[in-house]
C-alpha cells in the first residue's frame, strides 16, 4: 500500500542513506536488530536468528534495494525470506532501541573487533566488561516486562513462523463460517471474512482436506514454508488453525476482492490501463520471487485472475501459492511429487506458461469468461 510523498525536500536522500546504512551494520548487531533515526527519518532492520552473519548480510542487501525505490513515500517496507526493513517519516519504535549508527559504522571501517562492534552500539561506553554486565540486566529485565518487543515492531512480519489461532476463534470471527461471510470458494477450499476480537479483519480460508494425520504433516510443513514468504505481490498468511474440525488459514485481507471480479463481474471495466498494467508487472514479480528469489523454488500451478487479489490501491497480490502439496491426486492440475522443490520438469513450466497468456490475455482484450477456463482444458489433455 502506497503512502502520500514526505514534504520535505531532503526525505528521499535521507531515507535512502539510512536504510543503506542500516543493512550495512545490523548483520554486526547481536540480535541482527537495529533501529535508528537520522533528520527526521525512522527505520528498522531485522534478520531472523536462524540466518548467519553473512546471509542477514545479503538479505538485507536485496531488501535494501527492493525499499531503495520507495521514496519519497513518507513509509517503506521490504522483506524477504530471512529480514525486513522498513522506514517512515513518523517514529514507530521506543528512543530505547536504536544504536549509535554513526560509532557502528566508524567501528566497522577502523577495526573489525567484536568489542568495537557492541561498544557502538551501546553509544560508546568504554568499559567491556561493564557493558556487558548492563546488558544482561537490561535484557532480563526488559524480556520481562515487555516479551514481544519484536513482534510490537514488525507485527504480522515476524520472523518466527505462523501465528496459531484457536479454532473457535476463527468460528466467531466468521459467524460460524456463514454465507454471509462467505467471499468465494475454490479447489483448496471456501473462504470466509473474519473480524477478530481485536477488530482486524482477515480472510479465513477452510481447506479442503482430510483431517489424516498425513494431511496435518503435510499442512504444518507448508504452513511453516508459506509462512516465511514475504513481498508485496504475494497474499501474506498471518496464521492458521490445525486443532479443530477443519484445517484453517489466514490470510490479510484484501478489500477490493479478486481481479476476476473486474475483467468479468459487475465491476467489468473499471481498472484502467494504468491499474491493468501495475497488475500484470506485479503478479510477475511475485511469481519471479517465488520461482527464483525464495530459497526454496515454489511453482504456482493455478495462476487465474481469481487468484489475483487486489489490494487498496489495486495492486496485486498472488493467492495461494504453496498448497498443492495438501491436495489429493485426482484434485490436481499435475503430479504433486514436483510441488515446492527445487525441480520441475518442463511440462510444468509450459502450464505455467498457458496460465500467464491466458492471464494477460483476460487483462488485455477483455476476453470472454469461457477463456479463463481454456487452460483447465488443456492440463486435462496433458
Amino acid at each position: 500500500m502506497r503512502t502520500k510523498p514526505s514534504s520535505s525536500p531532503n526525505f528521499k536522500t535521507l531515507a535512502d542513506g539510512l536504510t543503506r546504512d542500516l543493512s550495512v551494520v545490523t548483520s554486526k548487531v547481536e540480535g541482527f536488530f537495529a533501529a535508528a533515526e537520522r533528520g527526521g527519518v525512522y527505520a528498522v532492520a531485522q534478520c531472523a536468528r536462524t540466518v548467519s552473519e553473512s546471509g542477514c548480510a545479503d538479505c538485507l542487501a536485496v531488501a535494501y534495494a527492493n525499499v531503495n525505490g520507495c521514496p519519497p513515500d513518507s513509509d517503506g517496507r521490504a522483506y524477504d525470506a530471512g529480514c525486513f526493513m522498513r522506514y517512515s517519516s513518523a517514529d514507530f519504535f521506543g528512543k530505547y532501541q536504536t544504536v549509535d549508527l554513526e560509532a557502528l559504522l566508524a567501528s566497522l571501517g577502523g577495526s573489525s573487533s567484536k568489542g568495537a562492534i557492541i561498544g557502538g552500539v551501546a553509544g560508546g561506553v568504554g568499559g567491556l566488561l561493564l557493558l556487558a554486565l548492563v546488558l544482561f540486566l537490561w535484557r532480563r529485565k526488559h524480556r520481562k516486562l515487555n516479551p514481544d518487543r519484536r513482534g510490537n515492531i514488525l507485527g504480522a512480519t515476524e520472523l518466527r513462523g505462523p501465528m496459531n489461532f484457536r479454532y473457535k476463534d476463527l468460528k466467531s470471527a466468521t459467524k460460524n463460517f456463514s454465507d454471509e461471510t462467505k467471499l468465494g470458494e475454490g479447489g483448496f477450499g471456501d473462504v470466509y471474512k473474519g473480524v477478530l476480537k481485536n477488530g482486524n479483519v482477515v480472510a479465513v480460508k477452510k481447506l479442503a482436506i482430510a483431517q489424516a494425520s498425513r494431511a496435518k504433516a503435510d499442512f504444518q510443513s507448508e504452513v511453516r514454508l508459506i509462512s516465511n514468504v514475504h513481498h508485496r505481490n504475494l497474499v501474506r498468511l498471518l496464521g492458521c488453525s490445525s486443532r479443530g474440525a477443519d484445517l484453517l488459514l489466514v490470510y490479510e485481507y484484501m478489500a477490493n476482492s479478486s481481479l476476476d471480479k473486474f475483467l468479468f463481474g459487475e465491476r467489468r471495466g473499471r481498472l484502467s490501463w494504468k491499474q491493468r498494467f501495475d497488475v500484470i508487472v506485479g503478479t510477475a514479480r511475485g511469481l519471479a520471487y517465488l520461482h527464483q528469489e525464495f530459497h526454496v523454488c515454489v511453482i504456482h500451478r493455478d495462476i487465474k485472475s481469481s487468484n489475483i487479489l487486489l489490494d487498496d490501491d489495486f495492486q496485486p497480490k498472488i493467492a495461494d501459492f504453496g498448497l498443492a502439496r495438501l491436495l489429493p491426486g485426482d484434485q490436481s492440475h499435475l503430479s504433486t511429487k514436483f510441488a515446492g522443490t527445487l525441480y520441475a520438469d518442463n511440462l510444468i513450466f509450459t502450464c505455467l506458461v498457458i496460465h500467464i497468456n491466458v492471464l494477460l490475455m483476460c487483462i488485455l482484450l477483455f476476453v470472454v469468461a469461457f477463456l479463463l477456463e481454456f487452460h483447465m482444458i488443456i492440463f486435462l489433455r496433458f
